[in-house]
């Protein structure tokens, strides 16, 4: 495979329309000397003077592409207050659902199994955290030491 042949199939590959990917096989050609300038504007329909402007600008771009680079990626940018602030509110309202649905099937337990599970039919009771339900188990074992049944 020839030179011309792999910057013609490199050219096809660009995401580009079909006027720019022939302009750009038509420029290379001339700046590869297998075409002259008279030549190259005939081929493509323009004047001499629109086709060197063409020839500049591809140069222009060309070159500043290969301006060196830092290595790696590029930094990510810093977060914006706003962004921080959006997901605290999201890890918020997913807290706050999470309650509500704990609540819902408190409620739903407490209206079907009330009864049966020693509290008043059909309330809700706050929860019972350790070291309250240790001191009611306390009492408790208290009274039934002191009945003497």
């Amino acid at each position: 495979m020839t030179r011309h042949a792999d910057i013609q199939a490199i050219i096809d590959r660009q995401d580009a329309s079909e006027l720019a990917r022939e302009r750009c096989r038509v420029l290379m050609q001339v700046i590869s000397g297998d075409l002259t300038m008279e030549a190259a504007a005939t081929q493509l329909g323009i004047s001499r003077q629109r086709l060197h402007e063409l020839r500049e600008r591809m140069t222009a771009v060309s070159v500043a592409s290969l301006e060196p680079q830092s290595p790696g990626r590029p930094a990510a940018p810093a977060p914006d207050a706003k962004d921080d602030e959006i997901a605290q509110l999201r890890a918020e309202l997913g807290r706050t659902k999470r309650d509500l649905d704990c609540a819902m099937i408190r409620a739903e337990i407490a209206m079907v199994f009330g009864d049966r599970l020693g509290s008043k039919k059909n309330s809700i009771e706050e929860p019972v955290l350790g070291s309250e339900r240790s001191e009611r188990n306390r009492r408790r074992r208290a009274t039934r030491r002191s009945d003497p049944g």
